[in-house]
C-alpha cells in the first residue's frame, strides 16, 4: 500500500500537504462517540478515538533518531535528529549535517528558526515554496559558556543566553548583563522573555529589562515553564504542572480553561505546547493531545491505543483538523475527532464504511459499494446520509477539498 501511495504522489506531483491529506482519509471503522458530550466525561475510554496514520519513518540506513519537529508548511516538514536537520517533502528525505549536535531555537515566526553550536548562530528560513535559506549570523569564539538560548524580537534584534549571561546582537554584539543564576529565553510574538533560575521572569524591550513581579507568586517551586503564548493578545505561561496555563500578570492560579477534566487530574504534566490560528495544542504525559479552540472549546485526542505512539516526542498542528506526531523514528498524522459521533445514517447502508472526507458544509463517507453525503451543519444525531447518484463501486480513499 505504501508503494502505491508513493507512486501515486510522484505521478501527480503531490506536495507534502497533498500526501498528508491523502493518508489522513482512512475512516475510523469502530463506532465513534459523540464529541459534543466530552465535557461530561473524564475516562479516556469514553473519548472519541482519532484516526492515526503513519506518514513515514526515518531512513534506517542513517541509524539516527528524531528529537523534535522544527517547522513545516504545505511543501515540506523539518525535523531535528542527532547532528542533522531532516527535510521531508512527502516522498524524499534530505538532511543537513552539522559539525556537532546543534541546539534548535524556534522563533515567533513559524518559518524562521535558529541553530547554535560552538558559539556559532545560524538562521534558517523556510520559504513558501519549500526551499530553505541558511545564514551564518555570528561566531562568538571567546564565549566561556555554551549558547543555551536564542530569541529574536519583532524588530529582528537577536538575544542570546549563555549560562548566566544575556547578550544582544543587531549590528554588533553587546553584553546586557550577567546574573547570579542561569537564564532561559522565550519569545512570544514580538516580545522576548527570560527566566532567572526557575521562578523569576523578565521581559526585554529595546534592551530594557523589566521584571514581571507577579510571576513568582504564580509558579510554585516544583513547576517548570514550557513556553509563553498569547491568548486573546494577553501573554500566558504554559507550565509543566498544574495549573498548566495562566496569565503572566494574573493574581491567582485559576487557568483560563477547565483543563483538569481533560488532563486527567492535577498530577498530569504538559510535555509540549504548540499554537496554530489562535488554537492551542498540548501534548500531555497521559499520551493525549488536547486542542483548545475558540471560546475555550476543548477536544482531547487519546492516542494510548496506538503502541507506535507510546513515545511521542513532539507535535505540530498542520491544519484545523490534523496534527503531526513525532516518535524517535516515525512521523504520524492524527485527525478526525471533530467529526466523531453516532452517525445513525450509516444504518441505512449494509456496506462497510472505508473512508471519510469533508468539503464546505458537507460530509461524505465512502463504502465498499458507493458514496453517501450529508449536510454537516445539522446536529450529529440528525445527520441524514443519502447516496450520490452516478458513483458506484468500492471506495478506497477520498481527499478533502476546500
Amino acid at each position: 500500500m505504501a508503494d502505491k501511495i508513493v507512486a501515486l504522489s510522484k505521478l501527480l506531483g503531490m506536495n507534502f500537504l497533498n500526501l498528508f491529506l491523502l493518508l489522513n482519509l482512512l475512516f475510523l471503522l469502530s463506532s465513534p462517540l459523540d464529541a459534543n458530550n466530552q465535557t461530561s466525561k473524564n475516562s479516556n475510554s469514553t473519548r472519541p478515538k482519532p484516526i492515526v496514520n503513519q506518514i513515514s519513518s526515518l531512513p534506517i540506513a542513517h541509524f539516527s533518531s528524531f528529537d523534535k519537529i522544527i517547522a513545516g508548511n504545505t511543501h515540506i516538514v523539518l525535523l531535528a535528529g542527532n547532528k542533522r536537520l531532516w527535510a521531508f517533502d512527502g516522498v524524499n528525505w534530505e538532511s543537513v549535517t552539522f559539525p556537532k549536535k546543534p541546539a534548535f531555537h524556534t522563533s515567533q515566526s513559524d518559518t524562521c528558526f535558529y541553530t547554535s553550536y560552538d558559539g556559532v548562530v545560524e538562521r534558517f528560513v523556510l520559504k513558501q515554496n519549500g526551499n530553505i535559506s541558511r545564514d551564518s549570523l555570528i561566531s562568538i569564539a571567546d564565549l566561556h559558556e555554551p549558547i543555551s538560548g536564542v530569541a529574536a524580537d519583532g524588530d529582528g534584534v537577536l538575544y542570546i543566553a549563555t549560562g548566566n549571561s544575556l547578550w544582544c546582537y543587531s549590528d554588533s554584539l553587546l553584553k546586557l548583563g550577567a546574573f547570579d543564576e542561569n537564564i532561559r529565553l522565550f519569545c512570544n510574538n514580538s516580545m522576548v522573555y527570560f527566566t532567572k533560575g526557575h521562578h523569576k521572569l523578565y521581559s526585554i524591550t529595546t534592551n530594557k529589562i523589566t521584571q514581571e513581579k507577579s510571576f513568582s507568586l504564580l509558579l510554585d517551586q516544583t513547576n517548570n515553564i514550557i513556553d509563553i503564548i498569547d491568548i486573546n493578545n494577553v501573554p500566558h505561561i504554559v507550565a509543566e504542572g498544574f495549573p498548566w496555563i495562566y496569565q503572566i500578570n494574573g493574581s491567582n492560579k485559576t487557568p483560563p480553561f477547565e483543563l483538569k477534566l481533560f488532563m486527567g487530574g492535577e498530577s498530569a504534566k504538559v510535555k509540549q505546547v504548540r499554537t496554530l490560528q489562535e488554537k492551542i495544542y498540548l501534548l500531555t504525559s497521559n499520551n493525549s493531545i488536547i486542542k483548545i479552540g475558540h471560546e475555550g472549546k476543548i477536544i482531547a485526542m487519546d492516542i494510548n491505543d496506538h503502541p507506535s505512539l507510546g513515545i511521542t516526542l513532539d507535535i505540530l498542528p498542520f491544519s484545523n483538523t490534523s496534527v503531526l506526531a513525532l516518535t524517535p523514528t516515525e512521523i504520524f498524522s492524527i485527525s478526525g475527532t471533530e467529526y466523531s459521533g453516532i452517525y445513525t445514517g450509516f444504518c441505512k447502508s449494509n456496506s462497510k464504511p472505508t473512508s471519510i472526507a469533508t468539503s464546505n458544509k458537507y460530509i461524505y463517507y465512502g463504502t465498499t459499494e458507493q458514496v453517501f453525503e450529508a449536510n454537516r451543519t445539522n446536529p450529529i444525531n440528525e445527520l441524514h446520509f443519502d447516496p450520490i447518484n452516478g458513483i458506484s463501486g468500492q471506495v478506497i480513499q477520498m481527499q478533502n477539498c476546500a
